[in-house]
């Protein structure tokens, strides 16, 4: 790759050089390489690991490559996993992230056309990854934007505390789920797993959700075997039925309400309140400082992010950035595939503009 030998501070690492690196200071399970690869697999893609190095510190960006295809048929483009894989951000001491990795990005603009790069869209962590400007460097353009806001529960509080904090709603729909019998299960083996897996593919028809929230299915076999114990299926049980049931991801400080679903007879009855009471339970006895409970459908504050806001006031802005190694190549590509232009820097979920909409 024109990454490894060009004059940048980018370089590639290999699978197991990310992993030391990534385990060697604070992260996510959305950076770990065994996530990655299940990722660029459920993309049609290869996984990268680059890193980035100067005086001030290190960056990691974990990202997917894929074929343009007819658009720019010479080209590749990159993307990051699906969830919040980065970047990583570690100064030296007294160093500024945000500077950090407001350089390692302009860097990294300015290495992608030499490397056969037409694009980047890259996907912040609540936590690890400071929000930076955007910027011009040559011919290439780096946007930063703001998509949205994610809901976390701050786990450092006494747990009676963060109950008393649900919204009254929450917390009286809580107690008539157990009075009527709800149950819910740590299901440790997954022996549910494909009912889960229904489950879930059901609740994205209803909700219509876009095309990128139908993950094949052997992407959740997938994440079983290489994310060992930071995977755990909650189910919601009235008597032998599911009612609803979902994936909470913990890695280190950080716990993540993943993917859930809920069956349609028991809408009314709102289990999934009950799966995500438990699941801050279960995160904040595992040692974890943040459950997120992630934002709306797309970012948006939606009819989702208020059932989120309900279990915590706390937000955090999620961004993205979004890399064009050259204006005018970009243009051209978004010209071949027939599709409507849109500015990187105003778009939301149509970058790039090359590529069908999900």
């Amino acid at each position: 790759m024109g990454f490894a030998r060009s004059t940048h501070a980018w370089r590639l690492l290999s699978p197991s050089d990310a992993a030391a690196f990534v385990r060697s200071g604070a992260h996510d399970a959305f950076h770990l390489p065994g996530y990655v690869e299940a990722s660029a697999a459920e993309s049609n893609g290869a996984p990268l690991y680059f890193l980035y190095e100067n005086c001030a510190g290190q960056v990691f960006l974990p990202l997917i490559e894929r074929a343009i295809g007819p658009a720019a048929p010479e080209m590749s483009d990159l993307i990051s996993p699906y969830g919040y894989p980065g970047p990583l951000v570690r100064p030296k001491p007294g160093a500024d992230s945000g500077a950090l990795l407001n350089a390692g990005l302009a860097d990294f603009v300015a290495s992608m056309a030499g490397a056969g790069y037409l694009t980047a869209f890259i996907r912040s962590h609540p936590t690890l990854s400071p929000p930076t400007p955007g910027q011009q460097i040559g011919n290439g353009e780096v946007h930063a934007v703001r998509t949205g806001e994610v809901v976390l529960v701050d786990l450092a509080q006494p747990l009676a505390q963060i109950y008393r904090d649900l919204r009254r709603n929450h917390r009286q729909n809580i107690k008539r789920l157990e009075t009527l019998g709800f149950t819910v299960d740590h299901d440790f083996v997954f022996a549910r797993q494909d009912e889960f897996v229904r489950l879930y593919f059901a609740t994205m028809r209803r909700v219509q959700a876009a095309d990128y929230y139908f993950f094949r299915a052997n992407f959740f076999s997938s994440l079983r075997q290489t994310m060992e114990n930071r995977m755990q299926l909650f189910i919601v049980r009235k008597g032998e039925d599911i009612a609803a049931a979902g994936l909470f991801l913990l890695c280190g400080d950080m716990a993540h309400y993943f993917l859930a679903g809920t069956a349609e007879p028991y809408l009314k009855c709102a289990p999934s309140k009950l799966l995500v009471w438990k699941g801050i339970e279960h995160a904040q006895a595992a040692g974890c400082r943040w459950l997120n409970l992630g934002g709306g459908l797309g970012g948006r504050e939606d009819a989702l992010f208020d059932f989120k806001r309900a279990f915590s006031k706390l937000t955090a802005p999620y961004h993205t950035w979004r890399l064009v190694a050259d204006r005018r190549t970009y243009q051209a590509a978004v010209a071949r595939s027939g599709r409507a232009w849109a500015e990187p820097s105003a778009c939301q979920s149509s970058f790039p503009c090359y590529r069908r909409q999900r």
